[in-house]
Parts: C-alpha cells; structure tokens; sequence
C-alpha cells in the first residue's frame, strides 16, 4: 500500500546509495568551530569577544545536531553553514526534555522570571506548549519581522501549527500525525468503519490512558464540534454516539482484544503488534519512528464515512527572547532551519511530516509521496489544549464504560454530554 514509514527509518538509519543499504551509519564526529554541543543538562557558553555574536537554542533531545543519526548530522551541518555565512555568528546549543519540572516550556517559564539574560533566542517547542506559552506571554511573535509564513508552499495544517491570537508565533519544521499502522501482510487496510467490520484484523489503541486521543479523533471526523456557535465548550451527541458504537461492535466482532484497557501508551501497542497479537495499531508517527520496525506499513485512521482524517500536531521555532536587539538575526536563522531545500533533506531522514508541500518534489517514491500527501491534506491540528484535555478526559470515560460493558453508547454519551455541563 505504501512504504512511508519502512523507507523512512531505512533512510534514518542506513545509508542510503542507490537501491543499496549497506551497514548501520557510521559517522566520525564532527567537532564544529562555531556550532557548541553540549551534553544533556549542560550549557556551554562562548568566551564573549567584541566580534562574538552568540544564538542560543533550546531543543529536545530528538532534535539534537549531532552524528549519531542522519538528521541529526544534517542539522549539525545546516547550523555549521550558518555560521559560515555570518562570520561570528556562534551558536550554542541546549537540551531540554518535553516533559517533567525542567521540561521546554517549564525552563522558559522559569527562565523568563528568574534570569531573563539566560533565555534562548530560539526554542523548538511543540505545539501545545506553544499555546501555553503565548498565553503566559514569554514569547515574541514573528509579525512584522518576517512574512515567509505567508509563503503558499507551507501545508495548511503547518500554517496553523505557530499561529494564535491572530499572530504568529512560530515557525514549523516538523509534523505528526495520528495514523494507522499495520502488518505488511494486510492486502488492504480498512478506509472506513465497513472496511473494518467486514475484516478479521484486530485493532489496538491506548485505551487505557487518560490523555489518549484517538476517541477524541474519531468523534471529529464523525462530525463532531469542540465549540458551539457561542464558543463554549460542547459536546455533539451523535457523532459521540457513532464513536462509542464503533468500539462497542469492535468488542463484540473481536476485533478489538479484551485486555485492551491494559495498553496505556503506544509503546505497549506497538509491542502487541509485535508480538502479532493484533494485526493493526494506532499510533503518532513519531512515536513510530522511534520504534524501528520496518516490516509495517502505515495509513489513515479508517473514519465512519471512509473520508481521510488525521488529528495533527508539531513543532515549531519559536522567539524566546523578546529583549534581544539583533531579532533579524534570529529570525534569519529561524527561516534558514525552515527552509524548503533544508527540510527535503531533513524530514525524509527524521521520519516527521513535512510541513512544506514542495519538500515533496526532491521525494523519489511515488507511493511515499501518495500516502504523505494525503496524511498532510487531511491533518486537523489539535487547537485549545485544555479544551482538548477536558474533553479527551471525558471521552475515555465514556469509552471505557462502552468497551467494559458497563453503558450502552446511547448512555454513555448522555453521561458525558451531562458531565461536561456539570460546574
């Protein structure tokens, strides 16, 4: 069907000449003059001269410049010409997690109101930490310093990734989407929900987290609305009771496994496919990525109508120090790591959604290109984090209730319905 994610990790993993893979990437080091490294949890920082210019960049750690992997290097190498073409220019490099007390946007918080002259100029932030981040304001947005944002080339879905509040506030380099992964031995996935159930493949998600968002999907592309027209937080009826139908008759076919409330991460789903106790998996692609297995291929999340959807995230460059004089320098540097001819290279090696479409054009496989392009044309990003949060939190209830055999869809849903009305 496609080879999105087996020809990605390949080309991650191996190096690629030709139609040959030959042995696992093997890189010597390269110790930049210009471009500074630093371990995880560290933070060099340059001897300062009067010709020094210093930039610093908070990323997490799968976004590294190093050569331990081949996006990796190719960051590394981008970084390195910047600093060629902007004689001293340094660039110092830092490491944050995603998540914990010195996450990204916890550090930046912090940062912000403790030790303003130790800010990054440029962090790369997901995209829900982006909206914590405009709404606590530690951030500057790109209005009136750059218009490449406004380039047609960017995918709707990455457009929206660092626009909030009418502004823009960052710039994207990487997607993710919610797919559907299975066993390359699976002629035809299913597109849509009578794919599925006229099927003998069993189906794993994480049913058993809180924070799972793959109901919540569902309910979307069945039509459902996050806001009525008054803007508060709502719930549509029948589109939560067509969700919680799909897993009821999924439990009743077998075709969604009784232990499924024990998966509580896409690891654990990926380990059951593994180990072939289910024939198919939803998972994010990144999460995917990270799990190396090339004997699978990947699609779209079947939909009750059959009409592509994908729930959609990323990341973003976002400017960190509002305070900072030379802002067109770091904003330089921001359009130069997002750039189209970068982000060929990069995106294919890192496995992450492209967010610009002519990334594609430099692609060789047609049926890369086929199945990227129609995860990008239907990708719905993930706007109004705790909104989402509370309604994703409302929906595992539900779906819980519905795949225990506590509830009916029809009652489960009017359960949720009250509890989201409740004070």
């Amino acid at each position: 069907m496609n080879k999105l994610i087996r020809i990605i990790i390949c080309i991650g993993l191996f190096t690629l000449a030709g139609c040959q893979l030959t042995s696992h990437l093997q890189v010597t080091p390269v110790i930049p003059t210009k471009v500074k490294t630093p371990t995880m949890g560290s933070f060099l920082k340059p001897t300062p001269t009067s010709s020094t210019t210093t930039l610093r960049i908070w990323l997490p750690p799968q976004f590294a410049p190093n050569s331990n992997t081949s996006s990796g290097l190719i960051l590394q190498k981008r970084l390195e010409e910047f600093t060629t073409r902007r004689p001293g220019v340094e660039i110092e490099i830092r490491q944050k997690s995603e998540e914990g007390a010195a996450s990204l946007i916890n550090s930046l918080v912090a940062t912000s109101a403790a030790a303003q002259e130790a800010l990054p100029d440029l962090i790369a932030l997901p995209q829900t930490q982006l909206q914590v981040a405009v709404l606590k304001g530690v951030l500057h947005p790109y209005d009136g310093l750059t218009d490449v944002i406004d380039d047609d080339d960017w995918f709707e879905y990455a457009r929206q990734l660092g626009r909030l509040q009418n502004s823009t506030f960052g710039l994207p380099f990487a997607g993710d989407g919610l797919i559907l992964v299975y066993r390359s031995d699976i002629e035809t996935p299913p597109i849509s929900y009578t794919d599925f159930f006229s099927g003998t493949n069993s189906l794993i998600f994480p049913a058993g987290d809180p924070k799972g968002l793959y109901p919540f999907a569902l309910y979307l592309a069945s039509g459902g609305s996050i806001y009525d027209e008054k803007g508060k937080v709502t719930i549509s009826a029948d589109p939560l009771i067509s969700t919680l139908s799909f897993f009821d008759q999924a439990i009743d076919n077998h075709l969604l496994p009784s232990w499924i409330t024990q998966i509580q991460n896409e690891e654990q789903g990926l380990k059951a496919l593994d180990e072939n106790r289910v024939k198919m998996a939803v998972t994010w692609i990144s999460q995917y990525n990270n799990h190396h297995n090339g004997n699978y291929l990947v699609t779209t999340i079947p939909t009750q109508d059959g009409k592509p959807f994908t729930l959609a995230t990323g990341w973003v460059w976002a400017l960190a120090n509002p305070h900072r004089g030379d802002q067109a320098l770091v904003v330089e540097l921001a359009e130069y790591l997002s750039d189209a001819e970068f982000q060929a290279k990069w995106n294919l090696t890192s496995g992450y959604l492209p967010t610009r479409r002519s990334v594609l054009e430099s692609w060789q496989d047609p049926q890369l290109i086929n199945i990227t392009n129609q995860i990008t044309a239907s990708a719905n990003i993930i706007a109004g984090i705790d909104d989402i949060n509370r309604l994703s939190s409302i929906f595992y209830k539900a779906t819980l209730n519905v795949i225990q055999g506590e509830k009916n869809p029809a009652t489960a849903a009017e359960e949720a319905i009250d509890s989201l009305n409740q004070p």
